[in-house]
């Protein structure tokens, strides 16, 4: 049937991309590089081959003897190769994407959108837009501005907006990011889900089987592998809980996951500590998908994964990474209490005063977490400002809303970074204005 064949093409050409993908994301020299994971591909390629031949060259050119046969697999071998040479072609502008180009126009790109995060979570979105649009401007048709608008939709809850992603022609796809934007369409699924469940544990099971079918997908990618792991041992499943172990124990041997350079992130702008605690292969490779996840706006993947980490952390880290995840993915915070912990360095107690502020901030308690916000803004360079940047600027911003000008001034005048120059110097300028 028609729909047959075009299914068996697609397919093909999606094993096509998922190589590619790969080859560039590991820098793949030469075929010793990774034998055993690009035999895995091998044959996978193979068998959609074989699909395409039954579903469609074999229909469309029936064979009798070996000579036409011989003719048929000349043909599929000319027309495969010029598909593959097609998809290289279509990707080669993207190719650079994850060899982290560092161009001009590549950096604004990135900083424009850095920007117009720091306008979304400070509610103003009209100055956000400006931004994207300038941005995608910039971009000038390159598929991984959708690929950012996307992750900046799901950082921000807006799933609607979202999934128009995923109704784009496939030439306006992040071909290269495949692996991500499935794991995003999953994420967006099960939140949904999560939301709306009419049966116990749907939203589990649901996620169960799709993480399943991904990880045929994508044999070779460890965030599906590590995070699968985590829900089987979330869910005390130890029969899946011991072969995801196997298999990410034996892919991380080769594979590195890592993210096409991205704007900043919703939780870096809210909560900038680097976690200290790994130091086991297990744990360092844990903390790199959980910052791929929360880098993505999957913050309750990452809830999963951090459940493996968070035992080696400090109670203080746990804190503000668990008090992060809760704030971004908007859960009822009503009852839930900031924490003070006896840390040694300064740098320690203003990363929990910066989360404290933000989580008062969330739910609606000005005061204290503007209280919270003084305490950073009175740190006379103790500490670089660089650490709580978002939390100086909803300070300068509610100080303007009441009319303290020169609080305002003060709190923008610390805001040095790139990210927030533009906004802290506009805003100052208004602040001065009218004073």
């Amino acid at each position: 049937t028609i729909s047959s064949r075009m299914e068996a093409h697609y397919t093909f050409e999606k094993e096509i991309k998922k190589l590619i993908l790969y080859i560039v994301k590991n820098d793949i020299k030469k075929l010793e590089d990774a034998k055993g994971v690009l035999c895995c591909h091998k044959e996978n390629l193979t068998n959609q081959i074989f699909k395409l031949i039954s579903s469609d060259f074999n229909i469309k050119k029936p064979t009798e003897d070996v000579i036409e046969f011989h003719n048929l697999m000349t043909t599929v071998y000319k027309e495969t190769v010029q598909t593959t040479y097609n998809i290289l072609e279509n990707l080669r502008n993207h190719i650079s994407t994850f060899s982290f180009p560092e161009t001009e126009i590549d950096n604004r790109i990135l900083n424009y959108l850095s920007i117009a995060q720091y306008f979304s979570v400070l509610e103003e979105e009209y100055f956000a837009k400006i931004l994207c649009d300038k941005a995608e401007k910039l971009a000038a048709g390159d598929t991984i501005f959708n690929f950012f608008k996307l992750v900046m939709d799901v950082e921000k809850l807006d799933f609607a907006n979202a999934k128009k992603y995923y109704s784009l022609p496939s030439n306006k796809q992040f071909e290269l990011g495949l692996n991500f934007t499935e794991l995003i369409k999953i994420y967006i699924n099960y939140v949904e889900t999560l939301a709306n469940e009419t049966t116990f544990n749907q939203a589990m099971e649901n996620l169960i089987v799709s993480l399943r079918e991904e990880v045929i997908a994508f044999p070779n990618e460890l965030c599906y592998w590590v995070l699968l792991h985590c829900i089987f041992k979330y869910c005390s499943y130890l029969p899946g809980t011991n072969y995801t172990r196997w298999k990410y124990e034996q892919i991380e041997l080769e594979v590195e996951p890592k993210l096409p350079l991205m704007p900043a992130s919703r939780f870096m702008l809210m909560n900038p500590y680097e976690i200290k605690a790994p130091i086991t292969v297990k744990e360092t490779l844990f903390l790199k998908v959980f910052t791929i996840l929360t880098s993505l706006g999957l913050y309750k993947f990452a809830v999963f994964v951090f459940k493996e980490l968070e035992m080696s952390c400090q109670p203080f880290e746990r804190y503000l990474t668990l008090t992060t995840l809760k704030i971004l993915s908007n859960e009822v915070l009503t009852n839930y209490q900031p924490k003070t912990f006896p840390v040694t360095k300064p740098l320690e107690k203003y990363f929990i005063t910066n989360i404290n502020g933000h989580l008062e901030y969330s739910r609606g308690a000005i005061d204290y977490a503007i209280q919270n916000y003084w305490k950073l803004l009175m740190n006379d360079h103790e500490i670089s400002s660089s650490h709580y940047l978002l939390a100086l600027l909803r300070y300068g911003f509610h100080m303007l809303k009441i009319g303290n000008y020169q609080e305002a001034v003060e709190a923008f005048q610390k805001c040095d970074s790139d990210d927030t120059e533009l906004i802290a110097k506009f805003y100052m300028a208004k602040a001065l204005f009218i004073e």
